[in-house]
């Protein structure tokens, strides 16, 4: 069966349903197959900031490598 087949039965099935639990379900799916793939609009504003000021201090060469940040967290 075709994929425009498929969506035209689905479509149908949808107007002739009357549980709304059943349109809740699939407009949920539908906003989450569209969602993947990124991130950062899951991410709150404080989250997003954080990485900005990360990749903004990475560009300007303030970084550490791992050895020296786990060798003085160790002691």
């Amino acid at each position: 069966m075709e994929v425009s087949h498929q969506k035209l039965q689905l479509i149908r099935q949808i107007i002739n349903t009357e549980d709304e639990g059943v349109i809740l379900q699939v407009r949920q799916l539908l906003e989450q197959s569209q969602n993947t793939g990124d991130f950062w609009n899951e991410l709150d504003i404080h989250q997003q900031e954080m990485i900005k000021i990360s990749i903004q201090e990475s560009l300007e060469g303030k970084t550490i490598d791992y050895e020296s940040f786990m060798s003085s967290r160790r002691t």
